[in-house]
Order: structure tokens, then C-alpha cells, then sequence
């Protein structure tokens, strides 16, 4: 029986390079969510990623010099730019 290769599926693919709205919408979601949360010490940066549809996934990390940890995770429900919803939600820590 002879072997089979593996075929690549679309939705292995890599992804592509996202787009101005993209780009965008996760700048106003980043925003969004820091005058929620308010501005932690040692801020260093906020990843937001679009996973399909309105959803996010944000995470927030802080540190200095060579240590970094991920100080909060949310996912997150947008809508219009304003976050609808929250898991776990997003309350005023700083």
C-alpha cells in the first residue's frame, strides 16, 4: 500500500497579514480596555488578537530589564469598538 502525504487544509494555512481594519479595531480594543483596567506599574505592552468574528483575545504584560510576566488575560466580546463582554471580567485595578 503505498504512503499517503499529508495535504495541507486551508485551515492550516498560514494566516494572512491582517488588514488597516484589523489593525484598527485592535487599537481602539487595546484602549478599550486600559481605561477599564486603568494603566498597571511596569506596563509593557497589550497583545490583542482578533480569533473570529467580534471575539478577542487580550493580554496584558508587565515587567522590568529581562523579566516579563503576563499580568492579565481576557477574552473579550466587541462590538462597535466597546467591549460587550468579558471573561473574566474586567475590573479597575489600577
Amino acid at each position: 500500500m503505498p504512503k499517503l502525504l499529508p495535504v495541507a487544509r486551508a485551515s492550516h494555512a498560514e494566516p494572512l497579514p491582517p488588514t488597516p481594519a484589523v489593525t484598527g479595531m485592535t487599537e481602539l480594543v487595546r484602549e478599550r480596555l486600559l481605561e477599564w483596567l486603568g494603566a498597571p506599574p511596569d506596563l509593557l505592552r497589550v497583545q490583542v488578537k482578533p480569533l473570529w468574528g467580534s471575539f478577542y483575545r487580550a493580554n496584558v504584560f508587565v515587567g522590568r530589564g529581562f523579566t516579563a510576566r503576563m499580568a492579565h488575560s481576557f477574552f473579550l466580546d466587541v462590538a462597535d469598538g466597546e467591549i460587550v463582554s468579558a471573561t473574566p471580567a474586567i475590573n479597575r485595578l489600577y
